[in-house]
């Protein structure tokens, strides 16, 4: 789902949204959302997420809201440089680089 914070807020969320994010991988069903403003998407999608990736954010609501899984690069994410990404997956960071990708 493209603009994730189009179909959801950060205090409410659609049914079909919330039923596929918590009971969805349980029968097979997998899905990918995307957004410029994690601050403004429910909880509950960031938690159901096994992979998360992040780009370059610039407002500081955001930094602060993802500061809870990405820690120490929060702060770094203010302008990061285009085509990189800092990874998690369930508690583990990764900073990505794609600049050389073809």
């Amino acid at each position: 789902v493209e603009e994730i914070h189009l179909h959801s807020t950060s205090h409410s969320i659609n049914h079909w949204l919330l039923r596929i994010a918590t009971m969805g991988s349980h029968q097979g069903i997998g899905y990918l959302l995307t957004t410029q403003r994690p601050s403004l998407i429910h909880k509950t999608l960031l938690t159901q997420c096994d992979h998360i990736f992040i780009g370059s954010l610039i407002d500081e609501s955001d930094i602060n809201y993802v500061k809870g899984f990405c820690q120490n690069h929060a702060k770094s994410l203010y302008n990061y440089p285009a085509r990189r990404f800092i990874y998690w997956t369930h508690g583990e960071i990764r900073l990505v680089n794609t600049e050389n990708l073809k």
